[in-house]
């Protein structure tokens, strides 16, 4: 879903997760990754 989004949108998207386990690169949207 994520991924589908950054693929097609300009937008933020902010993941809170705990570990971080797939790092999203920036494509169209702005991924932000927290680890908890």
């Amino acid at each position: 879903m994520i991924n589908e989004i950054n693929t097609n949108y300009a937008k933020h998207i902010i993941t809170i997760e705990d570990p971080i386990e797939y790092v999203h690169e920036h494509k169209m949207s702005i991924v932000e990754q927290k680890e908890i």
